[in-house]
């Protein structure tokens, strides 16, 4: 006798993400990641001072398999604020990973700019997220790109010598040749490079105000209270702040975490003046260097000015991730200015 089983197909439903806070933790733990824990939920949909997050889910029946979400980012286009969004916490059950559950999920989460909820929206995507955009018809605008600046030879020199003595000697001497060549570098000794150890303030803001405003491109806003949302509140992350001053004025910050036997920017942000961001960002590799740490990591919007700045002080292109942007605004094609903080998390 022939079955009767009726095959559904999944929907996707908008979902309230207090009320429902814990069917989204188990989701994202499940297929996303064991790590993300209440703290980071709590953080990341409900602290932002750009607004609460959105998430849709997927079902089918009465089983919940998948889950997306638009996290707000204020973004400025030509010294104009504007609603903005990133795409993030995207999972699918791994029996239910097919493209079109997948495409039907997304579907729904780009609705927020289709709603006028955002008006630009943004994504820096896995290798298996990227072929969801492109069967949605996107392809990638951008990409950031890691550029990595060689501190110590000690790991790159034992990795390749099998006698430890022979390794010590030219690790040390590579180390020397390394100090050498940025303390010859061109800096701006007018600048004073110090560790911020206070929470953002009232300069930032006029700093963010003041580059957005002669920035034609899109940006998202690096206000006071986002920059501590971001960096100085962040559940899991411990990050440090470096400021570049002249006479007392601040003209550029970076924001730094560890990252494996080194150190990353997760923002660098300033003027465009010259010797700037060389000075700040050499003060860095100096004191990155100090602590021992092998590669100074600054992950930067490919073909962005500042990146050929940083080849010219020694770092190299690594990695990149692809950047898709999703939006109706005439003139958002390409971001003015993007670094690893404006990720989801």
């Amino acid at each position: 006798m022939a079955s009767d089983i009726a095959f559904m197909t999944p929907t996707v439903r908008e979902a309230d993400p207090t009320r429902e806070r814990g069917t989204i933790l188990r989701l994202l733990r499940a297929f996303l990641s064991p790590d993300i824990d209440e703290r980071r939920l709590e953080w990341l949909y409900f602290a932002n001072p750009h607004g609460n997050a959105r998430v849709w889910l997927l079902e089918d029946n009465a089983e919940t398999i998948g889950a997306g979400a638009a996290i707000p980012r204020k973004v400025w286009m030509s010294g104009s604020p504007k609603v903005g969004c990133i795409f993030g916490d995207f999972c699918v059950s791994p029996n239910y990973r097919s493209v079109g559950p997948a495409l039907q999920l997304q579907r729904a989460c780009m609705q927020a700019v289709a709603s006028r909820w955002s008006q630009i929206a943004y994504d820096l995507p896995s290798v298996s997220m990227m072929a969801v955009y492109r069967r949605l018809g996107f392809q990638s605008n951008a990409s950031l790109v890691r550029m990595a600046k060689p501190l110590l030879m000690d790991g790159q020199v034992r990795s390749r010598w099998k006698s430890s003595k022979a390794s010590r000697v030219a690790g040390g001497l590579g180390n020397v040749l390394l100090r050498a060549r940025d303390r010859i570098r061109r800096t701006d000794r007018s600048l004073q490079i110090r560790k911020h150890e206070k929470h953002f303030g009232k300069e930032f803001d006029n700093l963010f105000e003041s580059v957005a405003a002669n920035t034609a491109e899109w940006l998202v806003e690096r206000s006071s209270a986002y920059l501590n949302w971001r960096f100085r509140e962040h559940p899991n992350l411990d990050y440090s702040i470096w400021t570049a001053r002249r006479n007392g004025q601040l003209e550029a910050y970076a924001v730094t975490h560890s990252r494996e036997h080194g150190v990353q920017a997760a923002d660098l942000f300033g003027m465009d003046k010259p010797g700037l961001v060389e000075t700040l960002v050499l003060s860095l590799a100096d004191s990155a260097r100090g602590g021992g740490l092998e590669t100074l990591s600054v992950p930067i919007l490919a073909g962005h000015p500042w990146q050929k700045r940083l080849s010219e002080i020694g770092f190299y292109p690594r990695e990149s991730s692809p950047l898709v942007l999703y939006s109706e605004q005439p003139g958002s094609n390409i971001p003015g200015w993007l670094t690893d903080g404006d990720r989801d998390s």
